[in-house]
């Protein structure tokens, strides 16, 4: 009878135990769930709390303070816009660029071609400070990615008579049927320095989302050019482009020097890369805008005209050039030997669909919520992902 009951006994703690374990694990479970959800609530309230504010002060895109409440949208829309220098002045996770004959560092938002947007690490707003406007530093990690919705890619097919082929898909399908709105910049080297020529139209795209560019007349062989499309349906804008450079040696590299004066530095490659010589290049820039219907507008510069050198000499020029109006600066330079280049850098981002990342990693962390939102950016369309984690059991580090 005292077995019989201690095997009782013994079984009825094992089901005890088995049962208290399961409760644990499905508590467990339901505790974990509750946090994935809290957090992707935090996430989405948190998305729609950058989109949907301009932050404090409104326009601190464009001036040199830095914001109290953070916001990206834009000031003069109620519209889903996004403000494009609000967007400039984020932090690149980019490693620094270091310019010597100013003595400072830029923040590095680069695309292809050479071609990057580099801004003063003072006047950037960092992670760990807008972390702290939005309330989740040191309890949630977060990184918010802008890409272009719309991908427009050209190629060049010919150089005598200059031939360019583009293709542009939106997201799983090419855009059929849509509007290509265009600007050949052509870099002429007659004189002491470098001219350019616009050359501007509009195609239309086939079913399949390509169009055929034919610029008659116009040898493209041994010049330097760019070319700019923006594409488009209605309420869909892409844009894309595509340059040449004779000379693969030296380039004039813009920097901003103030935003809220809206200064820009034409700087010598080689104090930028690190490279010694006495090189002279010789300048000529312009500002390129674009319309809300697309329309390229030629805006001349005062002192667009210069000649920068490496090694001696006048190590950089300065223009000017309208604080409130996004668009492209475009500078078109010249070597001794006759070989010319051509640099692009936007002046928000919006204007050559430059790509964001900001914010921390989510590599290697526990569980990640995203969402996502679609907003424009200078007529452009883009897909807008912030994605969230916590950081409880993670070291937190600042950018």
């Amino acid at each position: 009878m005292t077995i019989d009951h201690l095997v009782s006994t013994t079984i009825l703690v094992a089901v005890i135990l088995i049962f208290v374990g399961l409760a644990n694990q499905t508590l467990q479970s339901a505790i974990i769930y509750q946090r994935h959800a809290n957090l992707a609530t935090r996430c989405s309230s948190l998305l729609d709390s950058i989109l949907l504010s301009s932050g404090v002060p409104s326009y601190w895109g464009t001036n040199n303070s830095a914001p109290t409440v953070f916001g990206l949208q834009d000031p003069e829309s109620l519209k889903n816009e996004l403000s494009s220098f609000s967007l400039m002045r984020l932090r690149s996770g980019t490693e620094p660029v270091y310019y010597s004959k100013t003595g400072s560092y830029y923040s590095n938002t680069t695309i292809g071609s050479g071609d990057s947007l580099l801004e003063p690490l003072a006047e950037t707003v960092n992670y760990t400070a807008v972390s702290e406007l939005l309330g989740t530093n040191g309890t949630y990690g977060f990184q918010l990615t802008l890409t272009p919705t719309i991908a427009v890619s050209i190629l060049k097919v010919q150089s005598n008579p200059l031939k360019f082929s583009i293709n542009v898909q939106g997201t799983g399908s090419p855009l059929s049927n849509g509007i290509v709105d265009y600007c050949l910049i052509i870099i002429d080297v007659q004189g002491s320095y470098p001219a350019y020529s616009l050359n501007c139209g509009t195609a239309s795209l086939d079913n399949l989302g390509s169009a055929l560019l034919n610029f008659s007349g116009i040898d493209g062989s041994s010049r330097s050019f760019a070319l700019l499309a923006y594409a488009h349906l209605p309420g869909l804008v892409g844009m894309g482009y595509y340059k040449q450079v004779t000379d693969h040696e030296n380039s004039v590299i813009p920097l901003v020097f103030d935003v809220e004066d809206g200064e820009v530095i034409l700087a010598h490659s080689y104090d930028i890369d690190g490279r010694s010589d006495a090189t002279a290049l010789a300048y000529n820039a312009t500002f390129v805008s674009v319309s809300e219907d697309l329309a390229f507008t030629d805006n001349p510069l005062q002192n667009s005209i210069g000649m920068v050198y490496s090694g001696g000499g006048s190590p950089y020029g300065i223009l000017t050039i309208s604080k409130d109006t996004s668009g492209i600066l475009v500078a078109a330079y010249k070597k001794s030997d006759g070989t010319t280049g051509i640099t692009l850098m936007p002046w928000g981002i919006g204007p050559l669909a430059f790509p964001i990342t900001f914010g921390g990693s989510p590599t290697g962390k526990e569980w990640v919520s995203t969402d996502m939102r679609q907003a424009v950016v200078d007529n452009v369309g883009y897909q807008v992902v912030l994605s969230m984690w916590s950081l409880e059991g993670y070291e937190v580090t600042g950018q």
